[in-house]
């Protein structure tokens, strides 16, 4: 198969809600591979704690299982830059002095995402 971090969102989407794919494996692929290039290119300035990753897509996986409805993006592992506001993560907006400055909501434009089934990475 090909690389699961090089397939088109559609695609991934499609692969885990007919469950050809779990979501933890796509989120364990992707996770793995934020380790191996974020030192070099510094994308993300924090990720998601990877554990709350897979606990969000072992939750994806279940409603899969119970042939619950499932969102738009079911289980697809996302990353959202920090200048948007999500609860536990740092949020500097490229302001120095807010670096390290950790939010404790979630912006609104970011909680809408939840039901159509992602699972935020950072």
């Amino acid at each position: 198969m090909t690389d699961v971090c090089q397939l088109p969102a559609h695609e991934l989407v499609c692969l885990m809600s007919n469950r050809t794919l779990t979501c933890r494996d796509v989120v364990e692929v992707h996770l793995a591979h934020i380790d191996e290039v974020n030192p070099a290119l510094n994308a993300l300035v924090e990720a998601a704690n990877p554990e709350t990753c897979l606990a969000a897509a072992d939750e994806a996986d279940g409603r899969a299982a119970r042939g619950e409805p499932l969102g738009k993006v079911h289980g697809l592992p996302v990353v959202i830059k920090d200048v948007m506001k999500v609860a536990g993560l740092m949020c500097s907006g490229g302001v120095a002095r807010w670096f390290g400055l950790s939010r404790t909501r979630t912006r609104r434009r970011c909680r809408g995402c939840a039901p159509r089934g992602p699972s935020c990475s950072g």
